[in-house]
């Protein structure tokens, strides 16, 4: 199995540390970005670090930072964990296709985040689930994933995306394109809408919200592979809200319909072996040089007494 971190976006653990990062997809998720290694296992693991930067909630007009770890493991083609892109298997690998199970976390809104969602309360922890497809070609790739939400939010998403992908050299690969987002009334009113008790505790008027396309924009990624075991990928997004999303009284008074995101992640891997069979990672030790066995040897060796002589 390999373990390939996407880059460019969030799913699990960005999720899980900033839930504005989540819709952040990953556009060079087909470049071969992963740090190069070989292993005679089905397993392969990359682990690495991301820096992000994006709105303090859906549909802020203030920027968050933070900092995450980075981690993607993949078995054969067929299983994937990724921090960037959550959870699923591969039933389909055919012909550039990609479909199957799906799920990703999201860790909803905290209501102390930022002074202006006083009032509105907290949305709790979501774990999203249901399916994807994807289709690729040599220089482009279209996708499409159907999430219902599990607890929390309890709505239900669709997001479709496309990347034109380009190699501009054997070491800078870069990939640009459109994310669209589909929510449900249920997803909109617990991210935009505002009911009476919250309407009373935050003044803002009543609104209740109703399904449809909820954002638009572009996302784009440059990746850098300065040695073959390492990459570095910078990343962007920039969306716009729209329907009801964009009416809601939480982004006209205290937010704005233009969201942005922006992120760099250093991925690194190492030769191992993770046996299906037991989970354990074996590394391989390098090579000692030949006067570094010699040396060892002479210190290991015993000092001899000084010869007597009769």
């Amino acid at each position: 199995m390999r373990i390939n971190v996407h880059a460019a976006a969030v799913g699990l653990a960005l999720a899980a540390a900033a839930p504005a990062f989540a819709q952040v997809t990953a556009p060079e998720s087909n470049i071969d970005t992963l740090p190069r290694f070989t292993s005679s296992g089905d397993w392969r693991v990359t682990v690495g670090a991301a820096a992000l930067v994006g709105p303090t909630f859906e549909g802020a007009d203030t920027l968050r930072a933070l900092a995450v770890p980075d981690i993607d493991v993949r078995w054969r083609n067929r299983a994937f964990a990724s921090v960037r892109t959550g959870v699923g298997v591969n039933f389909v690998t055919d012909g550039g296709w990609r479909v199957g199970p799906y799920a990703k976390l999201n860790f909803g809104r905290d209501e102390g985040r930022s002074a202006k969602l006083k009032g509105l309360g907290d949305v709790d922890p979501t774990i999203e689930v249901g399916g994807f497809a994807e289709k690729s070609w040599r220089f482009a790739r279209a996708s499409l994933e159907v999430r219902q939400g599990l607890g929390g939010h309890e709505g239900a998403v669709a997001d479709l995306g496309g990347d034109l992908r380009f190699r501009l050299s054997e070491r800078l690969a870069a990939a640009a394109g459109p994310r669209v987002r589909f929510a449900d009334a249920t997803y909109l009113q617990a991210f935009y809408g505002v009911d009476a008790a919250q309407s009373a505790r935050s003044g803002l008027a009543r609104f209740a919200p109703e399904g449809g396309l909820e954002s638009a924009g572009l996302a784009g990624a440059l990746v850098l592979r300065p040695q073959p075991r390492t990459t570095l990928t910078l990343f962007a997004e920039q969306s716009r809200l729209f329907g009801d999303a964009a009416a809601s009284p939480l982004v006209r008074l205290r937010g704005a319909r233009d969201q942005t995101r922006l992120g760099v992640a250093v991925l690194s891997a190492r030769r191992g072996e993770l046996r299906s069979a037991a989970p354990r990672v074996t590394w391989r030790p390098r090579p000692r040089r030949a006067r570094d066995v010699r040396r060892a040897a002479r210190i290991s060796r015993p000092r001899r007494g000084p010869r007597r002589t009769n």
